[in-house]
């Protein structure tokens, strides 16, 4: 019987299943997930400040509704400052304070989480809802532009200054 001697194995030309990942493949890997969770991080923080601007929209909501109602009833805007405009819509968790200014322009300061580095810093924000009337006279419809959005035809009242603060990525596409 006849012994074949084995004094070393091959691995070139073998198959990567057998031989298993270099030390290269490993750090390129490595490296595409790092990448990609960066990414993700950056998304969520985005996300997050998104839902912080979709909060003051929501009570933008309540305060458009009572707004409404004084017009119809009334025939003009409240005046500013009018706390029963506000009443039930003053606080959330990221706004601090709802204010009603000219022409019934409500004015929202927000609560912000930004993050430097490995630390969350409270931050606050300005963000401005105008109301816009639609439709011919006797049979209008108001509804709210927020932030930067500009009314498809001119509106009819006066323009007046944007004092929004936040940045327009982290604003809802409504309001961009």
């Amino acid at each position: 019987m006849q012994r074949t001697l084995r004094l070393h194995r091959v691995t070139i030309g073998q198959t990567r299943a057998v031989r298993g990942p270099d030390a290269l493949e490993t750090t390129v890997v490595g490296a595409v997930i790092a990448i990609a969770m960066l990414f993700a991080v950056d998304i969520g923080i985005r996300q997050m400040h998104v839902v912080e601007a979709l909060e003051a929209a929501s009570l933008a909501a309540t305060v458009k509704r009572n707004e409404t109602v004084y017009l119809a009833t009334h025939g003009h805007w409240p005046t500013p400052g009018d706390p029963m405009m506000t009443a039930n819509a003053r606080h959330g968790q990221y706004v601090t304070d709802v204010q009603i200014g000219q022409n019934g322009n409500m004015t929202m300061r927000l609560r912000l989480s930004r993050t430097t580095g490995h630390r969350r810093e409270p931050d606050t924000g300005v963000l401005l809802f105008r109301p816009h009337l639609l439709g011919v006279p006797g049979y209008q419809s108001v509804t709210l532009l927020c932030g930067y959005a500009q009314p498809v035809e001119p509106p009819h009242a006066r323009a007046t200054p944007n004092p929004t603060t936040l940045d327009r990525r982290d604003l809802p596409p409504f309001c961009r």
